[in-house]
C-alpha cells in the first residue's frame, strides 16, 4: 500500500475539516509508535484509515452492521455513530484486504475501546483525542502525559474521554468502562509485582 495513494483516497473522500483530523491523527500515530516501539508505517496507515466509514450517516451504519452481522450494543442502537469504527474496519479491510489484523483492531476500536487492545489499538485511541487538531481543556495535560506507560496514558485518555461523555450528558458504551477497568487492574498487578 502507497500511503501517498491512500492519502490522495481520504482527501477525495472526505470532507477538508475531516482529512485535517486524519492526518492529524496518522502523523500523533506515527510519532507515538516511534516513542513506544510500534511499527510506524502500520501506525499512520490506522491512523489515516481509523475513520474510514465517519462520512457515513447514522441510518447507514445501522444497516451497514446489521447486514455484515455485527453484534450491535445498546449504547451504538442509542447512539449509532459509535459504529463508525467496526463498520470502518470491515470496509478498510474489503478495500485493502492486505492490512494486518492490528490495523483492523484498532480501526474497529478507536470510539469504545475493546478487550485485550493491542498496542497499535492503544496508540490509535491516544492518537484520535491528543492530535495537533484537537483543542478542548485537558488536551495539553494528555499531550503533556506521552511517554508515560502505554497502559497508563490509555487510561488517563479513556478517563478523560468517560468525563467529557458525563459532563455532556451523552451515553456511554459499557465497553469503554470495561476497558477501563481492566487496564486499571492490569497496571496495579504490575505494580505488585514490582
Amino acid at each position: 500500500m502507497k500511503i501517498n495513494e491512500l492519502k490522495q483516497h481520504l482527501e477525495s473522500r472526505f470532507s477538508a475539516h475531516r482529512y485535517l483530523h486524519t492526518i492529524g491523527v496518522a502523523n500523533e500515530a506515527r510519532r507515538l509508535a516511534r516513542i513506544y516501539g510500534i511499527d510506524e508505517r502500520e501506525a499512520e496507515i490506522a491512523g489515516l484509515l481509523h475513520d474510514y466509514a465517519k462520512n457515513f450517516s447514522d441510518d447507514e451504519l445501522l444497516t451497514y452492521a446489521l447486514q455484515a452481522g455485527l453484534p450491535i450494543s445498546e449504547a451504538e442502537r442509542c447512539a449509532p455513530h459509535l459504529l463508525h469504527g467496526p463498520v470502518g474496519a470491515l470496509l478498510a479491510k474489503s478495500d485493502y484486504p492486505n492490512i494486518s489484523e492490528a490495523i483492523v483492531q484498532a480501526i474497529r476500536c478507536h470510539t469504545t475501546g475493546e478487550r485485550q487492545m493491542g498496542d497499535l489499538a492503544k496508540i490509535i485511541y491516544i492518537s484520535d483525542i491528543i492530535e495537533p487538531n484537537r483543542h478542548y481543556p485537558g488536551v495539553a495535560e494528555l499531550r503533556a502525559s506521552v511517554g508515560q506507560p502505554l497502559n497508563e496514558l490509555t487510561v488517563k485518555v479513556i478517563d478523560s474521554v468517560i468525563l467529557f461523555l458525563i459532563a455532556n450528558q451523552v451515553i456511554i458504551d459499557p465497553q469503554t468502562i470495561v476497558v477501563r477497568n481492566e487496564m486499571v487492574a492490569q497496571i496495579k498487578k504490575s505494580c505488585q509485582r514490582s
